[in-house]
């Protein structure tokens, strides 16, 4: 899953975001079900995209990024974990 990034400070003008929290949101949803089918939870738990709902945008990066990390890795994650200094 391939995300595009914004490359931070071009000319002293910030780079506009190619992606909205809605997409995020979308990424957040399918990398929460392949995060239950690796570690056997119910398919159904959306514990941290609901969680990911009330976040900003950076957060809701750091969340899939950690998400996308431990279904790479095969390292499980309590959710109290994943969302921690968010």
């Amino acid at each position: 899953m391939k995300r595009k990034r914004s490359g931070g400070d071009e000319g002293g003008k910030a780079v506009a975001r190619t992606r909205t929290r809605d997409e995020m949101l979308v990424d957040t949803t399918y990398l929460q079900i392949e995060y239950n089918r690796s570690f056997g939870h119910a398919l159904t738990d959306f514990s941290v995209l609901q969680v990911a709902m009330t976040k900003e945008i950076e957060a809701i990066d750091k969340i899939n990024l950690k998400l996308e990390y431990c279904v790479e890795q095969n390292i499980y994650l309590p959710l109290e974990r994943l969302v921690a200094e968010l």
